[in-house]
């Protein structure tokens, strides 16, 4: 992959790091502020900049599009990526709605390129082998999943000033911020629900500042807890009728994984002497995972793998559809 990049927040420059860790050279930037691109160029030692994407889109050196971008803006900047015949590693919230995400999914298969949502809970080490573990559990029957975060951003909100993070036109807010690795982390493990609802606290202009999601299947239910205005040790723990599998870090991350067995005669004894780690420890961008996965996909024309990304991803939007509705997001009809 040559990589030309759509964002300079954090996450981009996370991206950018775990390109060049996997030997995939950032070719360019992009940027709206031409002065904001070309300092961020630099400092990640990325030779171009552009302050218009249809600039970028037009340069030969890069084949592949990274979108990172505020996430309404996400639909129409991979569409025209590609369009053009590039490869799209788009970030989470994938799309506004599940027709446009539907929409992608037919465009790149039309102009023969891939696209990928950029979820770094599905692709870490840490969550395969927590799949590869749940028989020890027994039947699951009840998973909770927290990720708060207290936004840097939350006191200016407060004050009236409203960024992109806070602005629903934008598709901000927690559910789609930090709510999203939760509905990822439990639907990559036991599929789509068959039943769902949200209570949240919404801000003067209506966007959700937290929230709690309850998922239900026939026999086990998740409880999964987000937010952007107050912050907690983040944890799952996926419980069963002969124990936990337990990570102790936010979903996005999937760090400290243990498994803790059901609780017998406890006199003598500590948690610590009944559980124990089964997991690894991570490289420090867990980004970098996403990465060679996606490269591997491409370079082996792994066709199961590519489509089952895309059903994971088709899960979320479906639920974010139901549980936070986009009705005024629009999806192309252009045939071309």
């Amino acid at each position: 992959m040559r990589v030309g990049t759509i964002g300079t927040s954090v996450i981009t420059e996370r991206m950018i790091s775990a390109l060049q860790q996997a030997g995939h050279p950032v070719v360019a930037v992009c940027s709206r502020s031409a002065a904001k691109g070309r300092e961020f160029a630099d400092r990640h030692g990325v030779k171009k900049a552009y302050s218009d994407l249809e600039s970028m889109l037009q340069d030969p050196d890069i084949d592949t599009i990274y979108v990172a971008s505020p996430n309404s803006l996400h639909y129409g900047q991979a569409r025209r990526a590609l369009k053009t015949g590039h490869d799209v590693i788009c970030e989470k919230p994938f799309t506004s709605t599940r027709e446009q995400a539907v929409d992608l999914f037919e465009t790149a298969e039309k102009h023969g390129r891939r696209i990928f949502e950029a979820i770094t809970t599905l692709y870490t080490p840490n969550y395969r082998l927590l799949k590869a573990n749940l028989e020890k559990i027994g039947q699951p029957r009840v998973i909770n999943c927290s990720f708060s975060q207290y936004s840097s951003r939350y006191q200016s909100y407060l004050d009236g000033q409203v960024t992109n993070v806070f602005d629903p036109a934008y598709d901000g807010g927690a559910l789609r911020d930090l709510g999203v690795y939760n509905l990822h982390f439990v639907t990559g493990l036991y599929g789509m629900p068959d039943t769902m609802q949200m209570v949240t606290q919404r801000g003067y202009n209506g966007v959700d500042l937290d929230g709690t999601v309850i998922l239900g299947w026939q026999d086990k239910h998740a409880v999964l807890t987000q937010a952007k205005n107050c912050s907690a040790p983040n944890c799952v723990l996926v419980e069963g009728e002969k124990g936990t599998l337990m990570v102790q870090s936010s979903p996005g991350r999937v760090q400290n994984l243990r498994f803790v067995p059901l609780k017998g005669d406890m006199i003598g004894k500590t948690e610590e002497d009944l559980s124990a780690d089964i997991g690894i420890i991570q490289d420090e961008n867990h980004m970098v995972y996403e990465v060679m996965e996606f490269a591997r996909i491409m370079e082996e024309n792994d066709e199961s793998a590519y489509r089952e990304a895309m059903a994971q991803t088709l899960r979320v939007m479906d639920i974010l559809d139901t549980l936070d509705p986009r009705p005024g997001a629009e999806v192309c009809r252009q045939t071309a």
